[in-house]
């Protein structure tokens, strides 16, 4: 009778085993694979502080099987305008679906380096209609001629091979195939520097000036000093204005906290020599002087120098 039940449980576990094999078979082969291309044209209106970008590039999916891949989405699109799309089949039943796209994408930037910040932008294609397990993604071999024919600005560009990954859904705790197009953007030095970084030199050693002005002159030197001060300030305005919101420095802001503390360092001694300069020693205040002359430009030199090497 024990041998009896024995073989209907290996009889039952071999069908279990057996009819699993036929399933994942079945799965296997219902599974639609579809070639994804991509070639990028244009990169413009990058945008840190939006965290955004606009891009222009021709899309193609080439897949023969049971499930269609017309409805891609477009993960991380802003506004999307399909220039033209065009669907073809041959006489073999192979689906071949050409696309041109301009769109907006956001694209997560962290702008900790800024200005020599360095970001990769995303184009997420994904497939919502079908689980992984009947439709998946493969890269066309013909996206490796993906290349960016116009940089973006201040930006250059460089692009990086693109990937195919499985994205888990949420609501039903399914994986969807995606196709991920990537760019990477660094920012240009130049503009940074002739418009932020030489204008806050210039001001700085502006205010280095009150170490030539005599002690006994503090009106001129604390007006000079004053007036370097908010000038860094009113810098700090022009930055802001092409960065996001964020919780943390920037290297830019790293920049301006030490310039702001040179400016105060420097209006403070011009007071202190000056108070020097009244009690009698005035060739104190000028020993001050003469070493702050080297101090002062030699301490900003060599932050400047960390800052950006």
């Amino acid at each position: 009778m024990k041998s009896g039940h024995l073989s209907l449980r290996l009889l039952a576990l071999f069908l279990q085993l057996f009819s699993t094999s036929l399933l994942a078979q079945d799965l296997g082969d219902s599974t639609t694979v579809v070639k994804v291309g991509m070639f990028i044209t244009r990169i413009i209106n990058l945008d840190t502080r939006a965290q955004s970008f606009e891009a222009e590039f021709y899309l193609w999916l080439r897949w023969k099987g049971k499930y269609s891949a017309e409805k891609y989405e477009f993960v991380n699109a802003k506004s999307i305008e399909r220039l033209y799309e065009v669907l073809e089949e041959d006489d073999h039943g192979l689906k071949y679906l050409s696309v041109k796209i301009r769109g907006v994408f956001l694209n997560h930037m962290d702008v900790s380096q800024y200005p020599q910040d360095r970001h990769t932008l995303s184009i997420v294609i994904e497939d919502y209609n079908w689980i992984q397990t009947r439709l998946r993604y493969e890269i066309d071999s013909a996206s490796t001629s993906m290349a960016i024919r116009q940089n973006a600005g201040e930006w250059r560009l460089k692009f990086i091979e693109p990937v195919v990954t499985s994205n888990l859904f949420p609501s039903d705790k399914e994986y969807y195939s995606s196709f991920q197009a990537k760019v990477e953007a660094t920012r240009s030095l130049a503009p940074f520097i002739v418009k932020i970084l030489i204008p806050i030199i210039i001001v700085v050693l502006m205010s280095m000036l009150t170490f030539f002005i005599p002690a006994k002159e503090i009106e001129t030197q604390v007006a000079l000093g004053a007036t370097a001060l908010l000038t860094v300030i009113a810098l700090k305005f022009v930055i802001a204005d092409g960065l996001p919101d964020v919780d943390y420095l920037t290297n830019a802001d790293i920049l301006l906290i030490g310039s702001y503390l040179i400016v105060f360092l420097a209006l403070c001694e011009s007071v202190f020599t000056h108070v020097l300069y009244t009690k009698g020693k005035e060739k104190v205040s000028r020993k001050i002087d003469k070493a702050c002359r080297i101090v002062f430009p030699t301490s900003y030199t060599v932050f400047l120098l960390i800052l950006f090497f």
